[in-house]
């Protein structure tokens, strides 16, 4: 019963974020309680075969890991092709202004001089 109360919580609270000012339900808000109702309906699945059975036994690990995958492929296709997910990965340089030579750091003792200095490209 506490999956129950999970997902309806969970529905119940996404239905009721959009009730007053206009707002609209959004793609990846409604796939993403799709995911949570039917990964809630897997556990009803397993429960309902523990119940039926009557052993403590309901799916077995392939079926439920096998079953959340394909919910998880199911997912990630959505996310996608329905809602558009960018699939870019971006990598952030950190540009790095021209050092001038600290005679200091080059006198400390370990220390061979050897440095890379990167210079800043100007724009136009």
């Amino acid at each position: 019963m506490g999956g129950v109360l999970i997902v309806v919580s969970a529905v119940l609270g996404y239905v009721m974020g959009h009730v007053g000012p206009p707002s609209f339900f959004t793609r990846s808000g409604i796939l993403v309680v799709a995911v949570i109702i039917a990964s809630g309906f897997l556990g009803f699945l397993d429960d309902y075969i523990s119940i039926r059975n009557a052993r403590n036994l309901g799916l077995n690990k392939r079926g439920k890991f096998g079953r959340s995958a394909l919910i998880a492929a199911v997912f990630a296709v959505l996310s996608i092709d329905w809602v558009h997910t960018s699939t870019n990965l971006f990598i952030h340089q950190v540009l790095a202004t021209r050092l001038e030579p600290d005679v200091n750091r080059m006198d400390r003792p370990g220390d061979s001089g050897d440095h890379l200095e990167f210079e800043r490209g100007e724009s136009d």
